[in-house]
């Protein structure tokens, strides 16, 4: 198996010594019995976690961040939750390793984390919110009748926006654009907006008194609507989502 080279091989190398590290703190256990610990819906194979303990390749997030959960709890016969307070700095190491690697194989410097700018655009447009004031987000279309609802992604690349015009917009904040197509289902203003811890789903709750689920990915609704007695004023996942 050809090794990784270069900024982004390195730093892989170095994340597996820190994977193979947390391995050793917790049981050591066996490539089989890692495995047979996967996380439900989940499939880790022994090839797959010896290359990410080795270094030899960067797995999708959803496969490192289960690894790293099984992990981080294999001595205590469970998995550890994705509220642990130590998968935050796991998930970020994925992302760091990933941007370095796409800047690899496309032979430009690499992009910095988000984290930050995303933390700060959140402080910048929920300030203005609680001082009642209008959100602007170029380029807005003057046809989306007011921002009355605001949500980030878990990982901040993603802003979702609930609107007047019954719509939903979901937004790049980092090309800070338009990222797709909005959102059409509901009848009535678009009150709250809320992602599921991992980021797959989108819940969106309106003055039509429903609340929708939509796939982040597809853009699709993924369920029939929720009926409520009155308008949906706010929306909340429960953490393990």
């Amino acid at each position: 198996m050809r090794t990784a080279k270069g900024d982004f091989g390195r730093e892989l190398r170095l994340a597996a010594a820190e994977l193979r590290t947390l391995r050793a703190l917790h049981g050591d256990p066996t490539l089989a019995q890692i495995a047979a610990r996967a996380p439900r819906g989940q499939h880790l194979s022994a090839s797959g976690i010896s290359a990410a303990l080795r270094g030899h390749s960067l797995p999708s997030r959803d496969y490192y961040l289960a690894l790293v959960r099984v992990l981080l709890a294999y001595d205590t016969n469970k998995i550890a939750s994705l509220q642990h307070p130590d998968l935050p700095q796991w998930r970020n190491r994925w992302q760091r390793l990933s941007l370095l690697r796409h800047a690899q194989n496309n032979n430009a410097p690499a992009p910095q984390p988000t984290e930050h700018h995303a933390a700060l655009s959140e402080q910048v447009v929920l300030a203005t919110l609680r001082r009642g004031e209008h959100v602007q987000l170029p380029p807005t279309a003057e046809d989306l009748g007011g921002v009355w609802a605001v949500a980030f992604s878990p990982d901040g690349h993603l802003l979702a926006t609930g609107h007047g015009a019954k719509t939903v917009q979901l937004w790049d904040t980092v090309a800070q654009r338009r990222a797709g197509p909005a959102l059409f289902g509901h009848t009535d203003r678009v009150t709250s907006v809320a992602f599921s811890p991992d980021g797959r789903l989108l819940a969106t709750g309106s003055e039509d008194a429903t609340a929708r689920l939509w796939d982040v990915e597809s853009r699709t609704l993924v369920a029939e609507p929720l009926h409520n007695s009155g308008f949906v004023a706010s929306l909340l996942f429960a953490p393990d989502g």
